[in-house]
C-alpha cells in the first residue's frame, strides 16, 4: 500500500471507530424529524454524507500517525466510553481555550 493509500485509509479507520449512525439517529431525534425519516435507509444516507465531509476534512487536519493514534483508542473501551461522554462529537473537549 502506498504512502497516499495510507493518508486516505487513516481517516477511514478513525471514522470507523466512530458511533456516525448513533450521532444521525440522535441528531435526527433532536430535530424532532417523523419517525419514517429515522428509519435505517435515511440514517444510512446521513451517515454516508458525514463520511464524505469528514473524510477530508479529518485528512487535512491530522496527520497518518495521528489518526493511527485516535482509531486505536476510539477502538478501545476507554475510547468508546470517553466518545459517549462526550456526547458523540469528537474533539469537542480537545478545541482548546473556547472548546
Amino acid at each position: 500500500m502506498s504512502v497516499a493509500d495510507l493518508a486516505r485509509e487513516a481517516p477511514r479507520r478513525y471514522l470507523d471507530a466512530m458511533p456516525i449512525a448513533d450521532w444521525a439517529g440522535a441528531l435526527l431525534d433532536r430535530l424532532g424529524t417523523a419517525p419514517t425519516l429515522r428509519e435505517r435507509e435515511h440514517v444510512s444516507e446521513l451517515v454516508a454524507i458525514w463520511r464524505r465531509v469528514l473524510e477530508p476534512a479529518l485528512l487535512a487536519h491530522f496527520t497518518l500517525a495521528d489518526h493511527a493514534a485516535l482509531a486505536r483508542f476510539y477502538a478501545t473501551p476507554e475510547g468508546a466510553s470517553d466518545m459517549r461522554k462526550d456526547g458523540g462529537f469528537p474533539g469537542r473537549h480537545h478545541a482548546g481555550p473556547r472548546g
